[in-house]
């Protein structure tokens, strides 16, 4: 599954004050049904000549007024013209399109073997159900997925719609156990074929002809010649006869082995390395994780990431800090560096070690345990530490990644240091974004072009010590390529032009990484130059990097979508859970999703089902979580917390916004068993607070105070100045009936 932001979830459906609104019809609406009125005062469902599949909702009026999240409280609504009386049935909250009830019918429906399609890619299942996809042409989804599977032809077409078309990209996304590894292409000296023009690399998209001498590239239409190393007589269809004995013929992800040209500078990489940058400052010891590290970083090693079952040919390096900076050889030995201000690595010697050679790293964490168990310096650097680690990967010429384990903040004077941050007084004020912003620069910056977490609190080893353990284990053994360059090819009409994510642009094509592992994501969006010609639109994705043994490589993944003929096509193609993925991501997004979903909505309802009354609220039936989805967002406090909320803990909740998610009957029995205490789903009760083995196990436990900070995951309920599910369809109907007035 892609590395997609989802919104929040609740585990179950909380109540609805049923007395807030009346409903007068709420069915699901496939534009096929001859059926009546529900209510005289209705009119049946809408009829189209293409089957339209959506909800219907019909409210006789809008709840009490709330405080909007988008401006002053609004006034209550009169009764809709239709309205329904005292006496009408009220809303029920289990017939409200329910976040748990769409991912579990499609895990039913969808889950398994899922094929790819081609000449234009299938609409895949939710990225919420587990599959495992059968590669046809187009890529795995797990890889590229897009909001819209049916491409607009025009961007006035796409702008009537207000949806957004774009990209979700995982170039390094895990496979499952059924799905085959990408196969690796050398082509030796040739090098991957390519468009002389638009320099695409070859795909199963393009058509060759004139007996196989030639190819046309369906990004820019444009024709090459085959070279002489690489013909292939074509068969009756206009196929080529070894089509199928090559992965970038009929595969939609691959890889190339790149030649020299694709090299920094004309050389060769070398295999990347992992430094590990210890803190062993007093509070470093005395908070336990110098110890926890020592003991567990031997066994640690043993999961670096490998290819095609051989020994990993990732080698490790350990630098430790306190008030000075210390390296260590093979032998090991300590190299102290004292001088902070202008740091600088001790050549001469071998820094890296094998993970296979245990004695010298075991020798050397019983080195480190022993040094520094007694160590009473309080003051600590950082600055220096990364940049001893930065200089340290430039001088031996190597690409790698900075594992950095600190504890204190850095008041040393030497570069990097920062002062306390804890004045309440200051929080929401001009003042307090000043004393942040070289924490933050730093801070954002590492993130940014590193792409690491550093954001993971464990406080105390003997309580958070599983946690840093199971968190590191994971980060280490991922899969993980360095020096990431990609770039984004589409049709002629087509271009990308907003990209969302941690990387850095010396260009406004190329997206370039310093590592890429199997859990980022970035996002593109992509915007019309011109009408598309009907036929498919197509993606080409392609990223070139230095893998895991050294080798550089281009790994391709490519996409076609069909064209949408209409705008029932376009919503019916429309992928929720991708789509908010890319809403989330501009500077606008609070003012902006709104006013955005409601136009998005109003479109559906104008060119879908336009006969259907106003007091009726019709959503797309790909789209029926939206409004949820929506106001799930706005109750993120990364979005809409107030001045109590300083501008680190709003950017740390960015990143960590992950939402309670429902695990559904999949789970083991043995999870069951070691969660509730109970053998199986059928008997837990849903009636028990705390399960006795959670409770006994567990450390910590949630208290009253935590209770606030609890309910802002019950995202369907009403919090503070946000609205609830309920309400929240009411503002976007009455956004839709102000659009459609």
């Amino acid at each position: 599954m892609p590395a997609v932001n989802q919104p929040t979830a609740t585990l179950a459906r909380p109540p609805h004050d049923p007395s807030a609104v009346g409903v007068a019809q709420f069915k699901q609406n496939d534009g096929s049904y001859p059926q009546g009125p529900y209510n005289s005062q209705y009119a049946a469902p809408p009829t189209v000549s293409a089957p339209v599949r959506g909800f219907l909702y019909a409210f006789s009026a809008f709840p009490p007024a709330f405080p909007s999240p988008m401006g002053p409280p609004a006034p209550p609504m009169d009764s809709m013209s239709g309205g329904v009386g005292a006496g009408q049935k009220r809303l029920d909250p289990n017939m409200m399109p329910s976040l748990i009830q769409v991912v579990e019918d499609d895990r039913k429906a969808r889950g398994g073997l899922f094929q790819t399609g081609f000449d234009h890619a299938e609409q895949p299942p939710l990225c919420t159900t587990e599959f495992f996809a059968e590669d046809q042409g187009n890529c795995n989804p797990k890889f590229v997925r897009a909001t819209l599977y049916n491409a607009p032809i025009s961007n006035d077409f796409l702008k009537q719609s207000a949806l957004p078309f774009g990209l979700s990209i995982t170039p390094m996304a895990n496979l499952s156990a059924e799905e085959r590894p990408l196969p690796v292409v050398n082509m030796g000296e040739l090098g991957p074929v390519r468009c002389h023009r638009c320099k695409a690399y070859m795909c199963p998209f393009m058509t060759f002809f004139d007996g196989g001498r030639r190819f046309r590239c369906p990004f820019c239409s444009v024709s090459t010649e085959v070279p002489e190393q690489y013909f292939s007589h074509l068969d009756h269809t206009g196929r080529r006869i070894d089509a199928m004995e090559r992965p970038e013929l009929h595969l939609g992800s691959y890889e190339y082995v790149a030649t020299k040209e694709y090299c920094k500078d004309g050389i060769w990489p070398q295999p990347p390395v992992f430094i590990f940058m210890l803190d062993v400052s007093y509070n470093a010891v005395r908070s336990g994780l110098v110890n926890k590290f020592c003991n567990n970083i031997k066994f640690l090693l043993h999961n670096l990431p490998t290819e095609h079952g051989k020994e990993s040919a990732i080698e490790v390096a350990f630098v430790t800090y306190d008030h000075s900076v210390h390296f260590y050889d093979e032998t090991p030995k300590m190299l102290v560096v004292n001088d902070v201000q202008e740091m600088f690595v001790p050549m001469g010697k071998n820094l890296f070690v094998r993970p296979s050679e245990a004695g010298a790293i075991i020798e050397l964490t019983e080195k480190i345990l022993t040094m520094f168990s007694e160590n009473k310096v309080t003051e600590v650097v950082l600055g220096p530490a990364l940049q001893a680690g930065i200089e340290t990967l430039k001088a031996y010429g190597r690409a790698g990644k900075l594992f950095v384990f600190h504890t204190s903040l850095p008041t040393l004077e030497a570069p990097g240091k920062l002062k306390s941050r804890e004045d309440r007084k200051l929080l929401g004020t001009d003042k307090e974004k000043v004393r942040r912003f070289q924490s933050m620069c730093i801070r954002g910056m590492l993130e940014q072009l590193d792409w690491g977490p550093s954001f993971d609190i464990y406080a105390q080893a003997e309580v958070d010590g599983d946690r840093f353990l199971a968190d590191l284990k994971h980060d280490l053994e991922r899969p993980i390529i360095f020096d990431a360059i990609m770039r984004v090819r589409a049709s002629q009409g087509l271009r990308p032009t907003d990209f969302f994510g941690n990387f850095y642009m010396n260009n406004a094509t190329d997206v370039e990484m310093a590592a890429l592992d199997s859990d980022k994501c970035i996002s593109i969006e992509i915007k019309h130059d011109d009408k598309l010609e009907p036929g498919n639109a197509y993606f080409q994705v392609a990223v070139l990097f230095t893998s895991v043994s050294g080798e550089r490589r281009l790994r391709i993944h490519n996409l076609s979508l069909a064209t949408a003929p209409d705008f029932a096509a376009l919503y019916r193609s429309a992928d929720l859970f991708t789509m908010i993925n890319i809403l989330s991501n501009p500077k606008d997004v609070r003012d902006n999703l709104t006013s955005r979903s409601a136009q998005t909505l109003a479109t559906y309802r104008q060119k879908c089902s336009p006969s259907s009354s106003l007091g009726q609220l019709v959503l797309p039936e790909a789209m029926k979580l939206l409004p949820l989805f929506i106001n799930c967002i706005f109750k993120s406090d990364s979005f809409s917390g107030g001045s109590e909320l300083t501008v680190d803990d709003r950017a740390w909740l960015v990143i960590v916004s992950r939402g309670c998610h429902w695990n559904s009957l999949s789970l083991r029995e043995l999870w069951i068993q070691d969660v509730f205490g109970v053998n199986s789903f059928a008997q837990i009760s849903a009636d028990k607070v705390f399960s006795s083995a959670v409770f006994v196990k567990r450390y910590k436990h949630l208290s009253n105070r935590m209770e606030s900070w609890l309910k802002k995951f019950l995202v369907e309920d009403r919090a503070d100045s946000h609205p609830s599910y309920v309400e929240f369809l009411c503002l976007i109907h009455k956004e839709i009936r102000n659009l459609l007035a």
